[in-house]
């Protein structure tokens, strides 16, 4: 594991229940984080109202990125930068 920062106060990360959030790599990290001040919050399954990054990533995912798989890890950040892009300009 990388060195993480450690601060002065205590650092809350909230995280929905992705495969990835809730992994064992995970699970394992936790008392690692725990020593540097960072604790992890699961939102309740089921509980998109609570995450209000949800209904822009359910446009892009579904509208704006129909491609599911990219050569590259830089052709796929270039298209969620244009996914991203093109909602910010629709939305002014």
């Amino acid at each position: 594991m990388k060195t993480l920062p450690s601060g002065k106060h205590p650092c809350v990360v909230v995280l929905d229940n992705a495969g990835i959030h809730t992994s064992k790599a995970v699970q394992r990290a936790l008392p690692a984080l725990s020593r540097v001040g960072l604790s992890l919050f699961y939102l309740p399954a089921y509980s998109p109202q609570l995450n209000e990054v949800e209904p822009v990533f359910g446009v892009i995912k579904g509208h704006e990125m129909p491609e599911r798989s990219y050569a590259t890890l830089s052709a796929l950040m270039a298209a969620v930068r244009r996914a991203f892009r093109h909602q910010i300009t629709s939305r002014r």
